[in-house]
């Protein structure tokens, strides 16, 4: 026993874990099963799944039973790849060629059970030949939208012997012959849809009905049926479901000439906008189908009671249309006397819906399920009260427009219809009340409460809250909805899919911040919200996978970087509306990438250029509808439009002119009041009733046009009688740089001239005081008529300037909706009372004056100087400060202005507003002023930022100017001239935004004493830009199609020569992102 005590315990022996079984020994049954769950929630994911290993692949090769591919040329490759594919979808090939259906034939897809090309064209009846022979079991095929697909076409349809679904609508040349073909080829068809097909008559529909007797629907709207073939079409013995919408030929005879209980069999009849039918009509119809289930006489005749009280020929009658039917007198209550079994009625635009034939009806329908009353402008609450108490098993209520409903009424709904699924109260009395009560319907998955303009945050919280199955909300126009409630909105309805925020005003990114994390979502509407920026658009892109419609028109804030994320996440997108953004030529070509887009619309876009669109255009081949600018076709040549039309691509034309916008920006004002904007360098638009007004009432012509690099960051402005001196005017040009450059550059442009106008006022009002004359210290004089010291006149107006600035750039430092850390603008402005001139110059931009030399030759005087921070004394300014000034080695010519501890941000000037990173290290916001006593020989002055000065030296600027026949365009064909400098001298880089202000000195003699200006002819702006076309097209001519896209791409791609800011420090990218993102905890910004 001792010695057994002192053994060694027995070692237990820990086997491993069992290994997980092969992906091969699941059932397929189970492995599909998750796959399906996968393919729900991100259709790519499915990719992924395939490229984890050779099992995952040949499994994912095994499920696939539908294709989708984004290009015809792709058909061969992904049948030889999903051999077990059963249906062919390709709606996505905009145009698919016999040759591509012929490829069908090659791969052998004897699984091949259904095929859609009812968005394709291109095919003709050899390809549907192709088809025919390589698909024997073809079911479904669904050739819609094939206007070019005649008897021919149809008679290959017809050796498709076990075809059972068949659609040839708006086959429009499709004839009897064709039609027969098919009858008689097609016996076992069940679905047939002949919709538009204008060229079948009675013949032909009367050999379909005795061929193909198991038909079960078929759908003949505006075809020309009449009474010869109408009885044989209801004496099929299967038929369930017949569509006769515009069917001209149905009329009192024809629905007369059917025997009693003709068709037992036909359960769905749409006689929908048959104008020729009378109630007696549809009288005799009811008697021929007692089995009819759905009656849709939508726009088509009368309610009288006599042909209501024949509906109770129909006891199973439970869905009935009438929408824009007009009621005779007790016609509405007839309903409720001889349809006791409807579950859904639509009155939508009936006239004579009262509140008491209404009332009388629903409390009939205890059974009603769906009501739509959309426009019925004369029921009140008491209507709505019998509903809400009468039916209170309603799913569906769709109510808008009706303008005499109350608020109080509105509530009704949720008190009394909890089960509502579906509800529309568009243009309705709607509260934040009325959504409280609205909230108790749980179930409630379709919203629509657009222009309800009484609703705000605090109704939508209600909502966000208690309608978890929520997955569509409209709140087109409701003003008072902000960012609070559109998150409560999107954390409490997570299975969202398409919200309409269109003009809700004060939604920012913080909205669509909250909406990115709604993965379901794809539809998104928010035209008109001119607060999002690419930042939310981004978060959007890259939290909705699924999202295939985006309208962000008027979304000014929205530029290249916002379609860089979109192009790069949302592989789902079919449509985009990009009017009015701020997305230029680089924008645009990215979202080439998105292989599926079919409909764009880009009507007024600033920042794309002709030669940008054109490549746009040849790069997105799946583009099926592009809404255009009338004023581009001019631009483009015909054979690029007939190339691209030839890939079934359908240009709509919009002959509508640019409307100005305030964001975009330039401010014309006269005694600071008025102000005008401008076509922000719109390329074909020239507002000439502009440009001659200020011409005739300042001699200014000012422009400015957008470059390549995204929104304009240009601004200018001209104040005429400023400060209320008659004849004194104020100038100004400023370019801004930065993520917010743009909006400093405007803050600044319509803040600076207002603060100087005030410190002048006072002064000149104490001068018109000859009493106070005597006390009035000189050295505060700004009247030049009175003083003859220049040097003190300087002094004077130096010490305003600079109070000026320096106020303007803490307000700036101050303003709550403007992040200035790593972001400012440049400022050169000039004022003008008589004789004298006046400027202050704040960073680059420049002031040029046009003199007349000893020999009377035009000379140009540059005014101010270009504050660089390699200037010496700007230099030991910065340097003092313990700033850094350097240059990249890849622009070596070009110093900057750093951060003592980082390589940021690289600021290519020594002053300006903003930039407060840096405002601590030596740049400053203190303007240089400068004095000149006109002459006359001074003829004009130029103002304009450094777009122009890159390009063109001060005489290339003179002359230009000089030359011009109509003064009053002369910025306009100056900034011209420097984007042609920018593409020809530099065209790999990026063209700068260009703004010029000229300010003419002697209008009166202008014209006459300019040389050049009897002879010189403005060039038209079309020539310009048709000009380009051509040096590119013939470049492409002579390459390959491949080289084309590339050289394209590559004209586009360029980098900006000079950027105003390199990278952006650590610590402005953490407040920039702070600002923005109220739904980020604070700590980890910190920690960021």
């Amino acid at each position: 026993m001792a010695m057994a005590s002192h053994r060694q315990p027995k070692r237990c022996r820990f086997s491993p874990a069992p290994a997980p079984p092969p992906l091969d020994s699941l059932a397929d049954e189970l492995l599909f099963l998750v796959l399906d769950r996968v393919a729900a929630a991100d259709p790519r994911a499915l990719k992924s799944f395939a490229l984890a290993s050779r099992a995952c692949h040949a499994a994912e090769s095994r499920h696939r039973r539908v294709l989708r591919p984004l290009r015809a040329e792709l058909l061969p490759a992904a049948l030889a790849r999903y051999p077990s594919a059963t249906s062919l979808d390709l709606t996505l090939c905009a145009r698919v060629t016999d040759a591509a259906l012929a490829a069908v034939s090659a791969a052998s897809p004897s699984n091949l059970r259904a095929v859609d090309l009812s968005r394709s064209s291109g095919f003709g009846a050899a390809g549907l030949a192709a088809l025919a022979k390589a698909c024997p079991d073809l079911v479904d095929l669904d050739l819609s939208n094939g206007v070019d697909l005649g008897d021919v076409a149809a008679a290959e349809v017809g050796r498709m012997r076990r075809l059972q679904r068949l659609s040839l609508s708006r086959c429009k040349p499709l004839t009897d012959m064709g039609l027969g073909c098919v009858a008689v080829g097609c016996p076992d068809l069940r679905e047939l849809s002949l919709k538009w097909c204008l060229g079948l008559t009675d013949l032909g529909l009367k050999l379909l009905a005795h061929k193909c007797k198991k038909l079960r629907t078929l759908d003949l709207s505006y075809v020309m049926i009449s009474k010869n073939s109408f009885p044989a079409i209801m004496k099929l013995p299967n038929l369930e479901v017949l569509t006769l919408v515009g069917c001209t030929g149905i009329d009192d005879d024809a629905l007369g000439s059917i025997e009693k209980d003709c068709n037992k069999t036909l359960q769905v009849l749409d006689i929908s906008h048959c104008q020729n039918a009378t109630d007696a009509g549809v009288s005799s119809i009811v008697k021929s189908v007692p089995n009819l289930s759905e009656l849709n006489l939508s726009y088509c005749c009368p309610i009288t009671p006599s042909m209501v009280s024949s509906f109770h020929r129909i006891p199973n009658l439970q869905i009935l249309k009438l929408e824009g039917c007009k009621f005779m007198a007790d016609g509405l209550k007839s309903i409720g006397r001889s349809c006791g079994s409807i579950r859904e009625l639509s009155l939508s635009k009936c006239s004579g819906v009262t509140d008491a034939e209404l009332s009388f009806v629903v409390s009939r329908l205890k059974n009603l399920l769906k009501l739509d009353i959309t426009c019925c402008r004369n029921i009140t609450d008491v209507s709505l009260a019998s509903i809400t108490s009468s039916c209170t098993s309603l799913t569906s209520l769709r109510m808008e427009s009706c303008a005499h409903v109350s608020s109080e009424g509105l509530q009704l709904i949720g008190k009394h219809c909890c089960h509502l699924e579906e509800l529309d109260l568009t243009d309705n009395d709607l509260d934040d009340e009325g959504l409280k009560a609205i909230a108790r319907c749980s179930k409630l998955s379709s919203l629509k409460v657009g222009i309800c303009l009484k609703i705000s945050d605090e109704g939508l919280t209600h909502i966000g809250k208690a309608c978890p199955e929520l997955r569509d909300i409209d709140l087109y126009r409701c003003g008072g909805i902000s960012d609070d409630g559109v998150t409560q909105l999107a954390q409490g309805c997570p299975k969202l899919e398409a919200i309409n925020l269109s003009y809700c005003t004060d939604i920012t990114d913080r909205s669509l911040m909250a909406l990115s994390k709604c993965a379901k979502l794809n539809t998104l509407e928010i035209r008109g919200c001119p607060r999002v920026s690419s930042c939310g658009i981004s978060e959007v892109a890259m939290g909705c996978r699924l999202l295939s419609k985006l309208d962000i028109k008027k979304c000014f804030e929205i530029n290249d970087v916002g379609m860089l994320y979109i192009s790069q996440f949302s592989h789902s997108l079919r449509q985009i509306n990009l009017s009015y953004c701020s997305v230029t030529d680089i924008g645009l070509l990215s979202l080439s990438s998105i292989c599926g887009l079919q409909n764009m619309t880009i009507i007024h876009l600033a920042g794309i250029t002709p030669n940008g669109l054109i490549a746009a255009l040849m790069v997105c081949g799946g583009l099926t509808k592009v809404k255009l600018n009338a004023a581009f076709k001019s631009m483009m040549p015909p054979h690029m439009l007939r190339n691209v039309e030839a890939r079934s691509c359908v240009f709509q034309w919009i002959n509508k002119p640019y409307k100005h916008s305030r964001a975009m920006g330039i401010c014309c004002s006269k005694a600071g009041a008025g102000e005008l904007d401008d076509d922000d360098g719109f390329p074909w638009k020239h507002d000439d009733l502009f440009h001659e007004q200020l011409w005739t009432s300042a001699g200014v012509s000012m422009h400015t046009k957008q470059g390549w690099k995204g929104a304009n960051q240009d601004a200018m402005t001209v104040c005429q009688d400023f400060a209320d001196q008659k004849g004194q005017i104020f100038c100004g040009v400023f370019d801004g740089h930065g993520p917010l450059g743009r909006e400093v550059a405007r803050h600044v442009r319509d803040t600076l001239p207002s603060k100087l106008s005030s410190y002048l006022k006072p002064k000149t009002e104490h001068l018109s005081s000859s009493s106070d004359l005597d006390s009035f210290d000189k050295s505060d004089s700004t009247s030049f008529s009175d003083t003859s010291d220049e040097n003190q006149l300087l002094s004077t107006w130096k010490n305003i300037f600079v109070k000026t600035f320096e106020e303007v750039d803490q307000e700036l430092r101050q303003h709550s909706g403007i992040d200035s850390i790593c972001s400012g603008t440049t400022a050169v402005t000039v004022v003008r009372q008589g004789d004298n001139l006046i400027i202050a110059n704040l960073g680059d931009s420049r002031a040029v004056l046009c003199t007349r030399d000893s020999k009377d030759r035009l000379s140009p005087v540059q005014l101010t100087t270009d504050l660089k921070p390699n200037l010496p004394s700007e230099a030991a300014r910065i340097l003092s400060c313990k700033g850094r000034v350097f240059a990249m080695d890849d622009e070596p010519d070009v110093p900057r202005l750093w951060l003592p501890d980082q390589d940021a941000p690289g600021l290519a000037m020594a002053r300006a507003f903003g930039d407060f990173c840096l405002k601590d290290h030596g740049l400053i916001c203190t303007p240089e002023v400068y004095y000149r006593k006109l002459s006359e020989k001074d003829e004009f002055l130029v103002l304009a930022t450094d777009g122009i000065w890159d390009v063109l030296s001060n005489k290339e600027v003179v002359k230009i100017v000089s030359s011009v026949s109509d003064p009053s365009k002369a910025s306009k064909q100056l900034i011209d001239r420097a984007v042609r400098a920018w593409r020809r001298k530099f065209p790999t880089s990026m063209v700068d935004d260009c703004a010029a202000i000229c300010l003419f000195l002697n209008r009166d003699s202008s014209e006459e004493s300019l040389p050049g200006a009897a002879d010189a002819k403005a060039p038209a702006v079309s020539s310009s830009f048709t000009g380009s076309f051509r040096k590119v097209l013939s470049r492409r001519e002579a390459s390959s199609s491949e080289e084309e896209g590339t050289t394209a791409w590559r004209a586009l791609q360029g980098v900006a020569r000079v950027n105003s800011v390199v990278r952006l420090p650590r610590i402005g990218a953490v407040l920039s992102w702070r600002r923005r993102s109220a739904s980020l905890d604070e700590d980890e910004d910190d920690q960021d």
